[in-house]
């Protein structure tokens, strides 16, 4: 679903989800919303968001609904140029992935957890 039915795309993600989604805003950061779609994870539907900005950079946050590790602290993987960081809060579970570095994910990670 494209970002300019944003209302569409936060109900779509909260009924996915089963419960109130925020969408964060990441103009800060450089990154507008492009859309976002379900998408099927191991446990169970997951919520995408696609972002990306002037520079052709792209980046992708998940969410989905947690069994286990409902509060879960921020944790940094990264595979070949890949970086990710992943959290969980009050029973959801994030992931923002980009090829971008860590030390600049970071911030925008930490942006999001502003404002769910």
């Amino acid at each position: 679903m494209r970002a300019d039915g944003s209302d569409a795309l936060k109900l779509l993600a909260s009924a996915t989800i089963g419960g109130s989604v925020a969408i964060p805003d990441l103009t800060k950061a450089g990154y507008r919303l492009m859309g976002g779609r379900v998408v099927p994870t191991s446990h169970g539907s997951g919520f995408m968001l696609m972002y990306d900005n002037d520079k052709g950079s792209r980046l992708v946050m998940l969410t989905r609904r947690m069994k286990v590790d409902q509060d879960k602290q921020m944790v940094a993987s990264d595979q070949r140029d890949i970086r990710a960081w992943s959290w969980a809060s009050n029973g959801l579970g994030y992931s923002l992935v980009g090829a971008i570095g860590s030390d600049d994910l970071h911030p925008i990670a930490d942006e999001i957890r502003s404002q769910i």
